[in-house]
Formats: structure tokens, sequence, C-alpha cells
């Protein structure tokens, strides 16, 4: 959603080195318009948190950017959004899922790419009930979404 109607993302390109990028936090809220044609984001991926802020916009949640702590951002379609019982797991960023008998067990974690030279994929991902596999939405990669 966008201050003026809707917005469509119609390429992602991969940087040819890392970009310093900063997580942003004002206080007393958590919704943004972005550049110059005020594009929705936030900075939880909930869906209650897309649906608040698709109201203040004027606009449904489909479409609605999120941003993760980590800097990630998810597609605004239902397929990446956070399932509502998931909790966040307050001792890992990106890490959510349910308690079990007093216990947190991870059912999603969002990762960020992992840097130039060290091991692991150069791209955003997820990986799902705790697994080692990871998914995303890259053309070719595995990508089953977030929903169970």
């Amino acid at each position: 959603a966008t201050r003026s109607g809707t917005a469509t993302v119609v390429r992602v390109a991969p940087h040819a080195r890392p970009e310093v990028v900063y997580n942003l936090h004002v206080e007393g809220t958590a919704r943004y318009l972005v550049g110059a044609c005020g594009v929705v984001v936030h900075n939880s991926p909930c869906s209650e948190a897309a649906e608040q802020a698709a109201r203040v916009s004027g606009h449904s949640a489909e479409g609605v950017i999120h941003v993760t702590p980590s800097g990630v951002a998810l597609p605004g379609t239902p397929k990446y959004r956070i399932p509502a019982g998931y909790i966040e797991n307050p001792h890992r960023a990106g890490s959510y899922g349910t308690m079990q008998d007093g216990k947190f067990v991870e059912k999603l974690r969002i990762d960020a790419a992992t840097p130039s030279g060290m091991k692991g994929p150069n791209h955003s991902h997820y990986h799902l009930d705790g697994g080692s596999a990871h998914h995303s939405p890259r053309p070719g990669d595995s990508d089953p979404g977030f929903n169970p």
C-alpha cells in the first residue's frame, strides 16, 4: 500500500557489495511511509500489525511490505504472513514459534543474507520447524511459505 494507492515490486537486484543499512525505530509508532511514493512498511511482520498499518493507510493488508527487526523485507502476500499463534523468541531475532510445556519451540526463522566471505546463503531466507533447509522466494529455491 502507498499514500496514493498500491505499489508493485518490479525488480529485486543484489548489490555487488554489502551495504550498511539501519533499523529505524520511532517511539510511539511502528508504521512508516517510505520513499517518494510513500510505501507503507512496518517493523513487525505480525498479521495484526499489517492489518493496523493497512487501516491507517486506507488500504487492505495485501501488498503491505513487512520489515523484520533484522531488516529482512517480507513480501506482502498471505503466503509470507507469520501465523497469528506464533510468538517471537525473545532470545533470537527472527525466530518465531509456540510455547509447549513452558519451552519455546521454533516453527519459523527468518534470516538476513549471510555476509560476503562467510559460509551461508548471500540472500535472505527462512527455515521451517527448526530445520536447516533454506527456503526463499527466489526463482528456483524451495518456497513453501510460512503458514503450516
